[in-house]
C-alpha cells in the first residue's frame, strides 16, 4: 500500500502486519491471549500507516472509545491544572484521551459538560473539585458510566473517590502556626455552603482552635466567593479591604487556600507596607513550584499531586475494565513544606 494514503483502513493494517483483520481489531481494542509478538507487529504496522481507528463508528457500538471526561471548576488554577496534566500523561500511558470541560464553579455549566461529553461517549468521567450535587452525581451512576470524584466528596461510599484528609491539612496548619507563638490566626476561604472539602476546611480550623485552647472570632474569617475567579487579583482587593475594616494588629497569620491566592494576599499586604513574616505570618494549602519563586517563599501544606492523579485515573480505568476494585475511597495524607513565610511571634 501506499503509505501516503491519508485514510489507511484496518483492513491496510492487517496487510501491512501479515495478520487478520479481527486479530487486528482485538489489539486496538485490548483483548486477551494475544502474543506479545504479534501485537508488536500491529503497533509497528499502525505506527507505519499513521493509522487512526474510527473511535466514534466504533464507540457508537461499543462504548469502546478510549476517551476520558475530566470536569474541573477552573483549569487556570496551578492546582488543577498539575493534577490534570498528570492524569493525562496516566492516561496516554494505557492508550486512553482525556476531554476538558471547565464549568468555573457554575453548577449548570458542570451539568451541562457532564451530559455533553457523555453524549461524545467517553467510557468513564472525573469530576475534580466543584460543588455538592449529589442528584448529578447520581443521574451518571444510573446511566452506568464509570465515575470518579477527585477532591470531592459525596455521602456515598459506592461512589469511587480520590481526596486529601482536608481536616487534618487545615488543622495541621493551625498547629504550625501556633507553635510560633500565633494566636490570632485569619483563615482565608470561600463560602462553603455547598462545598463539603471547604466545609471539612473549616471543620479542621474550629477543631484545631479548639485543640489549642483558642476562641473562634468571625472576625478573623476571610470568606467571600469572589477571589475564587478572579485568583490572586481577587484576593489582592479583598485584603486591603479587609484589613482596613479590622485592627490589623489583632491579625498575626493568614491561611490561604494555595499558592496563587499567596501572591495575591502577599502583594496586598506589601502595597499596605507591611512586611511579610515581620508583620503576618503565611501558610498555604497546596504546594506548587510557585510557592518557592514567591518572596518570600511560602510555608505550606504539600497536597500529593501526583498521587492522587494516578490513584484516580487508575480507578477509573479499572471501573471501567470491570476489574475488582478493592480501595474504593482514598484519603492520601498531607505534609509541611516549610520555607520562609513564618516567623515567630513573641508571645506577650
Amino acid at each position: 500500500m501506499n503509505k501516503k494514503n491519508k485514510n489507511p483502513t484496518i483492513k491496510d493494517v492487517a496487510k501491512e502486519a501479515g495478520v487478520c483483520f479481527n486479530t487486528v481489531s482485538r489489539v486496538l481494542n485490548d483483548g486477551k491471549y494475544i502474543k506479545a509478538e504479534t501485537k508488536e507487529k500491529v503497533l509497528k504496522a499502525v505506527a507505519s500507516l499513521s493509522y487512526r481507528p474510527n473511535i466514534l463508528a466504533r464507540g457508537l457500538r461499543n462504548r469502546r472509545t478510549r476517551t476520558i471526561g475530566v470536569i474541573v471548576p477552573d483549569i487556570s488554577i496551578p492546582f488543577f491544572s498539575h493534577i490534570v496534566l498528570e492524569i493525562e500523561k496516566y492516561a496516554r500511558e494505557k492508550g486512553y484521551t482525556i476531554i476538558l470541560g471547565c464549568t468555573f464553579y457554575d453548577k449548570k455549566e458542570e451539568e451541562y459538560q457532564v451530559k455533553f461529553l457523555i453524549d461524545q461517549i467517553v467510557e468513564g468521567l472525573i469530576l475534580f473539585g466543584g460543588y455538592d450535587n449529589y442528584k448529578l452525581i447520581k443521574n451518571i451512576k444510573d446511566k452506568n458510566i464509570p465515575l470518579v470524584l477527585l477532591d470531592r466528596i459525596v455521602e456515598d461510599e459506592e461512589v469511587l473517590s480520590v481526596q486529601i484528609d482536608n481536616i487534618k491539612a487545615i488543622e495541621a496548619a493551625v498547629d504550625y502556626l501556633y507553635k510560633f507563638g500565633h494566636r490570632n490566626i485569619c483563615y482565608v476561604q470561600a463560602i462553603s455552603n455547598e462545598h463539603s472539602v471547604l466545609k471539612n476546611r473549616f471543620t479542621g480550623y474550629q477543631n484545631a482552635l479548639i485543640k489549642n485552647n483558642l476562641n473562634y472570632d468571625p472576625n478573623l474569617l476571610l470568606s467571600d466567593d469572589s477571589f475564587i475567579l478572579e485568583e490572586g487579583r481577587g484576593l489582592y482587593e479583598l485584603t486591603k479591604e479587609f484589613i482596613k475594616e479590622r485592627n490589623y494588629l489583632s491579625i498575626s497569620a493568614f491561611i490561604t487556600p494555595g499558592d496563587i491566592f499567596s501572591a495575591g494576599l502577599i502583594k496586598s499586604l506589601k502595597d499596605m507596607n507591611f512586611k511579610v513574616p515581620k508583620d503576618f505570618s503565611i501558610i498555604a494549602i497546596g504546594d506548587t513550584d510557585i510557592n518557592q519563586y514567591i518572596d518570600p517563599p511560602v510555608t505550606s501544606i504539600k497536597i500529593p499531586e501526583k498521587l492522587m492523579a494516578d490513584a484516580a485515573i487508575s480507578l477509573l480505568i479499572k471501573s471501567i475494565k470491570n476489574e475488582t476494585i478493592k480501595e474504593k475511597n482514598i484519603v492520601f495524607p498531607t505534609q509541611i513544606v516549610e520555607r520562609n513565610s513564618v516567623e515567630l511571634r513573641t508571645i506577650n
